[in-house]
């Protein structure tokens, strides 16, 4: 059986684009690095998670298609990991810019003497610290870990 962990995070009405959202990740620490490509959501994909998977030099058509996807209303999916240490999982950013949903399925990040356990502040304060640093306001932040 696979074990699920994540978290949810509601923030308030901001004057960030999800593109935004993503820049700030991406100029904190985040990277769209998965093992040696980029993982995305493609323009059109209606919720069945067809994950794409494309070379790392092809950043700059993703960006497009991902304001694509903004202006379409779409959900934009994308695995993020930190810096190179290749943790992270899949970002989905939700077309209203004030939900963000994350599955830790990369390496994921677990409590020293528990290892079922996801080490939820290890993300937390990767993800919260430059969000708030651009004064984006958070509602709640919820994390779930299962077996």
């Amino acid at each position: 059986m696979s074990h699920a962990a994540g978290l949810n995070i509601t923030m308030s009405s901001n004057t960030k684009s999800v593109i935004e959202l993503i820049e700030v990740l991406l100029n904190n620490g985040w990277s769209v690095k998965d093992h040696g490509h980029i993982a995305y959501l493609p323009l059109g994909d209606e919720d069945a998670f067809n994950w794409q998977h494309v070379a790392i030099a092809s950043w700059p058509k993703i960006v497009e298609t991902l304001k694509q996807k903004e202006k379409s209303h779409e959900l934009i999916g994308l695995v993020m990991t930190w810096k190179d240490a290749n943790i992270g999982g899949e970002f989905l950013f939700f077309p209203d810019g004030q939900q963000l949903a994350v599955s830790w399925s990369v390496n994921r990040k677990t409590l020293k003497h528990c290892a079922d356990f996801t080490d939820h502040s290890w993300y937390l304060s990767r993800i919260l610290t430059p969000l708030l640093k651009e004064c984006i306001v958070i509602e709640s932040v919820q994390c779930y870990d299962s077996a």
